[in-house]
């Protein structure tokens, strides 16, 4: 994600990009200015739930786990909310999908999404989180939106 060319030469011919790999600032960075070079408009990136956004009511499980990772990883942390905070002021239709922690499990096709809140599970099938990624980028009711998605 470091190598703008690289970058480039990925997203260009592109109607949409997912990003499941932007880890850095710099990569998103990267992705933003490659996607607007090649006027590329949608964008569906990832994130972990522990990334609050406007309309999250975190309950206290996620409060801890929150300040567990500020307290341990805070660079990584501060880092992921930098990502969120550039898409959000990227000028492109993006989406942040935030997640818990992804497990191997069949897919059950029953998912929450929504707000950080109560009513998620702490958990996500791989397989769940895979087809929502790809199904959002056709959504454009998530343009804009920083939706959790978890086990229901």
């Amino acid at each position: 994600m470091t190598d703008q060319s690289a970058v480039d030469q990925t997203v260009n011919g592109a109607d949409a990009v997912i990003s499941t790999l932007a880890s850095t600032l710099v990569g998103m960075q990267n992705i933003i200015a490659s996607m607007k070079k090649a006027q590329i408009r949608r964008i569906v990136a990832t994130s972990g739930a522990g990334v609050y956004r406007t309309g999250d009511e975190p309950p206290f499980s996620s409060k801890v786990i929150s300040w567990i990772i500020k307290t341990f990883s805070k660079q990584a942390y501060e880092e992921s909310l930098a990502i969120a905070n550039a898409l959000q002021d990227s000028g492109l239709e993006w989406t942040l999908v935030r997640a818990p922690r992804l497990v191997d499990k069949p897919a059950s096709n029953q998912l929450y999404i929504g707000p950080l809140n109560k009513n998620m599970k702490t958990t996500l099938a791989r397989e769940d989180y895979a087809k929502f990624l790809v199904t959002a980028v056709n959504d454009d009711d998530l343009i804009g939106q920083s939706p959790v998605l978890s086990d229901k």
